[in-house]
């Protein structure tokens, strides 16, 4: 079996002042609670429109089809041994998350490693 590929997704947030108001904002962005609080809305989102068209169930369902586009994209330039960081927006974070961890040729960093350095 060859090398697994390393790869540290990092949730992005657009709104600190200052280098360490920065790096304070992306720590507590990235944390599992955060993560798993910013991906709860497609639960809530999945429930709209139930009784006439569907449209939260088909809102979601294209959420989650630009995540898989979006990680077929990271799969398609990693390798065998590759260590990658991929930087989205946060809403974004939990699902690229469980694809890395069912995929058994990748091995998930966590960012808060490096970010609260």
């Amino acid at each position: 079996m060859g090398k697994h590929v390393q790869l540290a997704l990092i949730a992005l947030v657009f709104f600190a002042s200052t280098a360490g108001a920065c790096r304070a904002a992306q720590s507590s962005r990235n944390t599992d609670a955060a993560i798993t609080a910013n991906a709860s809305w497609n639960s809530v989102m999945d429930g709209m429109g139930r009784s006439s068209d569907y449209a939260g169930s088909a809102y979601v369902s294209q959420w989650y089809a630009r995540n898989c586009y979006i990680f077929s994209n990271i799969l398609s330039v990693t390798h065998s041994g590759d260590r990658v960081v991929v930087i989205m927006g946060q809403g974004h974070e939990y699902l690229l998350r469980e694809f890395v961890r069912l995929n058994p040729a990748l091995v998930a960093i966590d960012p808060l490693t490096y970010l609260n350095q």
